[in-house]
This record gives C-alpha cells, structure tokens and sequence, in this order.
C-alpha cells in the first residue's frame, strides 16, 4: 500500500509502504503486453483487460509502487530460493539461492534489492513486535548479480523501505527492543552497515504514537510515504497521549530527504472503525484525503505545509470496508458497500451518486475510466457521467487493494 489494508494492533511513530502505480492504457482491443492487476498483500491476479481471462495468479511482494514484478521465496533444504516473477504472466524473469530460511519483507521501487528476515510465525505481522534485542537483516539482488549482504543490528528492527537513492533502508525501531511499546525511524547505510536516526528535519518534534495501521499510499512521483493509523486496540499498549493529542494521524515519511512527521488528523477521525476508512492521494501529490464513512467526514491534507482540515458531506455507509481513488482530473471517489460518490475536493462538495449493484472491494484509475471491482467482475465506468462502459469478469480475491493496467 497500498496498501494494503492492514489492521494489526501496533505502537508506532513512523511510516511505512505502499503499492499504487500509474499505468499504461487499456480497452477491450489491448495490446498483448497489457494485463490487468489486481493485487492484494497475498499476491496478484493477472489477466485479460478485454476479456478478464485469468493469465496468471500467485503470491509475492510487489516493488515500492510497481507491481510489475512480485518477489517470493520458496525454502530449499537449507537455503531459500528467492525469484522475481513478472506479474503480467507469472514468468520467472530471475532466480538466486540465498543461505538459511529467508522472507521478503520489502522490494525497492525498481526491483533491484530486496530487504530479508527470518519468517515470520503463523498469523504473524511484522507490525506486531517480536520481542528481541538483535535482528538479522539480508539484503539482496534478485539477479545474484551482486552477492547479498547480512547486517546484524543491536535492537528491535523491521524494514519500512528502500530510500529513493537505494543507498539505504529505512527501518522501524521498536522500542525498548525486548518489551516494545513504541518505535522510531532508523536509517541503514547498506553500504556501511551504520545506523542513524530518522530526524524530522525542520518539521517539529514527532513523539510515540499508538495506533492501527490501516493502509498505506506512496505519492505519484514517489518520494513521500504516506500511512493512517487510528486509536489502537486496548489490548495491545494502554493509550498514552496528553489532552489535544491526536489518536488518529498520517505519518509521512520523506524517501529522498529522509525525515519522518506525524500529521494529527481532525477530532472528529478520532477512534474511528478501520473498516469505515480509507486513503487516496492526489495526481499531482499535493493533497492527500482521508475518509471516514460512518462519520461522514472528509480530511484533507495540505501534502507540503502538512496540515489538515476537515469537512462534513454525506458519505456512503456500509459495513463492508470503506474504498477510496483519485483520477486524474483530481475528482475523488469513495465507496461503502452498492454505493458510491463523486467529490470534488475544491469545493469540496458530491457531484455525483452512484449504486453499483454489489459490494465494492477496491478502486481503481484505468486509462479508459474507473475501475470498480466487486466480486466477481470489474466495472469501468466513466468518471464524468457514471456511464457504463464494460464489465470484465474477475475470480475472487480477497481483501483487494490495488486495480490497475500493466503495459509494457
């Protein structure tokens, strides 16, 4: 993410990463390198853009942005073999064995790295701390062109992401490593093994933060990370923040200039159900909006002075997860349960409603309209009208995060 809608209970001062990427064009009369994808944190489903034909369907991590590629590993005996498969038609485009039993935990933005830790148990999340004060770290090439590397680190570590230059890996460090209860921002030096903390730059002081992640955007040009997080579950930390403090918030992480910042959403976002929920981010990167359904709220983030403001608008409601896209004339399209609305964010006011006939499970800009994906099928409508303009059946799949057409 995203992405990825995620609802694991964490404690947490940073951001993390998401899949959205900008694709080629589409149509029933598509060329044969286009494929349309839908992904989820399992993996993709590939298929026909005309016909909705399944080309391929398997699991894997999609790169920073890019689900061109998807990386997976496989154990074998005693060593792990890590391949990249083209996600378009499930070809292995490069394979490498690697020592000990390894899983991918993040790919950079072009696919020519990838961060590796041991697996995770069954039903495990990497938000979800494991209590340890050292952490074994891999990073290594798909091609086996390079020979990886291991770095041994003195704490709590999960990777976040590849920065934009590729010399370093950006880490969430929860702390205190054996009894975590929050984290930070660290920064790897791949090529020295050194870490460093995260600062927030010129952008004030970020504290400790609790809350459930719930997805993530990264930005079109893909240099900021942008993550929601909202009131975390009882179970997990007791809630710890000073009267006025937000307990729902975006944290953005800068991948070029390497500073972190939480933005403090609007109270009425405050303790919001997950499932109610949702994030999309502008063509141009400028704003980001934040969706609550059953609250009828609209937060709009200012992406560069990193502020918010809320508005109040008649909001579909549903208890199927809530579902958010941005095309590219900058219209904003929200969907809970058969219904779904137009808003423009200048306004910022509905233009437009819609019902869909079935359960939206994630929104999509193709270049011939807006994809909406349902169960079975996927609908392109047009964006200005809601004119219907082809459906192409789908196979289920669940918890859907991405729709998007592959050209190459």
């Amino acid at each position: 993410e995203v992405g990825m809608r995620a609802r694991a209970p964490i404690s947490l001062l940073a951001a993390v990463l998401a899949a959205c990427g900008r694709l080629g064009s589409a149509g029933p009369g598509s060329a044969p390198g286009e494929a349309l994808i839908l992904g989820s944190d399992g993996g993709v489903v590939s298929m026909n853009p005309g016909t909705g034909a399944v080309r391929f369907q398997g699991s894997g991590v999609p790169a920073l942005g890019n689900w061109s590629t998807l990386f997976d590993t496989a154990p074998v005996g005693d060593t792990t073999s890590l391949e990249a498969r083209d996600a378009a038609t499930g070809d292995v485009v490069s394979s490498v064995h690697l020592p000990g039993s390894l899983d991918v935990r993040v790919a950079s933005p072009d696919g020519s790295r990838v961060a590796m830790m041991a697996p995770l148990p069954a039903g495990g999340s990497p938000w979800i701390p494991t209590p340890r004060t050292s952490t074994d770290l891999v990073v290594a090439d798909p091609t086996g062109a390079t020979e990886p590397r291991t770095y041994r680190l003195d704490g709590n570590f999960e990777p976040e992401a590849f920065s934009a230059d590729g010399t370093g890996l950006f880490l969430i460090s929860y702390v205190p490593p054996a009894e975590p209860t929050g984290y930070r921002v660290a920064r790897l030096e791949l090529a020295t093994g050194k870490l460093s903390r995260v600062s927030t730059g010129v952008k004030g002081v970020v504290e400790t933060m609790s809350g459930t992640r719930l997805e993530q955007v990264v930005s079109p040009d893909g240099t900021m990370l942008y993550t929601l997080y909202t009131t975390q579950p009882a179970e997990y930390v007791e809630l710890r923040h000073h009267a006025g403090r937000p307990v729902a918030f975006v944290h953005t992480l800068s991948l070029d200039e390497g500073w972190a910042h939480c933005v403090g959403l609007p109270r009425e976002l405050w303790g919001g159900d997950p499932a109610d929920q949702a994030m999309a981010v502008s063509p141009d990167g400028a704003r980001l909006y934040v969706v609550d359904t059953a609250r009828d709220v609209l937060a709009v983030m200012d992406t560069e002075e990193l502020t918010s403001e809320s508005f109040e608008l008649d909001l579909p409601s549903a208890e199927t997860p809530t579902h958010a896209a941005v095309d590219e004339d900058g219209t904003l399209f929200v969907a809970a349960g058969t219904e779904m609305v137009a808003i423009d964010p200048a306004t910022p006011e509905i233009t437009a409603t819609w019902a869909t006939g079935a359960p939206v499970t994630t929104l999509g800009t193709l270049p011939d309209g807006l994809g909406v994906a349902m169960a079975d099928r996927i609908t392109v409508i047009e964006p200005a009208t809601g004119k219907h303009l082809r459906t192409i059946p789908s196979p289920p799949v669940e918890d859907p995060a991405y729709l998007g057409l592959l050209s190459r």
